[in-house]
């Protein structure tokens, strides 16, 4: 029973922090510009 409340509280937290992630980055973009921040693992096209 703890388990599972801890599981969900632990999904909202990860939802809550990818939307929050999300939002900056979009807010990071839309004042800088596309590809102004990128994953590590992403490669960009030349």
């Amino acid at each position: 029973m703890a388990a599972e409340k801890a599981n969900k509280a632990e999904e909202k937290n990860t939802s809550d922090r990818q939307k929050a992630l999300d939002t900056a980055l979009a807010q990071i973009e839309r004042q800088f510009g596309k590809g102004s921040v990128m994953k590590m693992s992403d490669r960009q096209n030349t």
